[in-house]
């Protein structure tokens, strides 16, 4: 069969020439996948392994580098990186494919972002309420054996404070504290408040 590419020199093609040839190209034989997929892949293939070389090293020319696989029957070049792609269309002069590209992928990191923030939102929430319910049972623990009458003030009123507020973290627990008794406690003095209250337990 005839290499109907043959009758070109594309060594020779003017970027406007060599841009409608290889947008030619890639109609005919070019695959891109799927902006919301979760990965990144445009390629095209020829039977032709040295004209594929020839446009790849051309293409190279304009800071586009595809990768070559001598695979068979087919020849293939392909670019599996997101800005690879995306300067590949610009170069084909693509730009509403461009546009749609991009702003798909903005769309997909927005969602992957919120999913993310909720992720980590419930698993906060879950160490909160751990540390919370593990706080509580102590506390009942040291009523139960009387060694809450004996507690300093400053502990009796953490203890109150943590039983009336459930959903707290050591963070807001440790504000209510400082309006309470004008102190500058921190989330760590609050953590150390309770080892100490869990300390006092196991001695008795």
């Amino acid at each position: 069969m005839p290499n109907i590419f043959a009758f070109f020199n594309i060594n020779n093609f003017s970027k406007p020439e060599f841009q409608c040839f290889v947008s030619g190209l890639f109609i005919n034989c070019g695959y891109i996948s799927s902006p919301i997929s979760n990965f990144y892949h445009l390629e095209f293939k020829l039977f032709d392994l040295e004209l594929l070389k020839i446009i790849v090293l051309k293409l190279k020319k304009y800071q586009i580098n595809f990768k070559i696989l001598n695979s068979k029957p087919f020849k293939r070049c392909y670019l599996k990186k997101f800005f690879e792609i995306s300067d590949f269309l610009k170069f084909l002069n693509a730009f509403k494919s461009v546009y749609f590209f991009e702003n798909k992928k903005i769309e997909r990191n927005f969602i992957n972002d919120i999913k993310k923030s909720i992720n980590l939102n419930l698993a906060n929430q879950q160490k909160i309420i751990k540390a919370s319910n593990q706080n509580i049972l102590l506390i009942k623990k040291l009523k139960q054996n009387n060694s809450f009458i004996l507690l300093p003030p400053k502990l009796k009123i953490l203890c109150q404070l943590r039983i009336d507020n459930p959903d707290f973290n050591y963070n807001e627990l440790a504000k209510l504290m400082n309006q309470k008794l004008n102190l500058k406690l921190k989330k760590n003095d609050i953590f150390l408040m309770f080892k100490k209250l869990k300390l006092i337990e196991k001695l008795k």
